[in-house]
């Protein structure tokens, strides 16, 4: 179920423009950078991202600060549209 509620949220072009937008702005305030992000056409759950960093950030780091703020901020900018699938 969670699978197919992710689905439908990343269908809607705005929210995945986004996102995008979000993951590159928490990279440069975290000192890394996204080099590449997509967005999977045929699962639009998963996101996919090529990351360069210093040698002083892990990746257990990265994922953790990407998903922490992100989650925050999509919340802050679609409270309705995600309330509607959590």
């Amino acid at each position: 179920m969670y699978a197919s509620i992710v689905e439908k949220f990343f269908k809607n072009q705005k929210v995945a423009n986004s996102l995008k937008s979000i993951m590159l702005n928490i990279a440069s305030k975290y000192d890394f950078t996204i080099e590449i992000q997509e967005i999977d056409k045929l699962k639009p759950d998963h996101w996919y991202c090529l990351v360069s960093s210093i040698p002083t950030l892990s990746p257990m780091q990265i994922v953790y600060v990407l998903k922490q703020q992100s989650t925050f901020k999509l919340w802050k900018l679609y409270p309705k549209y995600l309330s509607s699938f959590y």
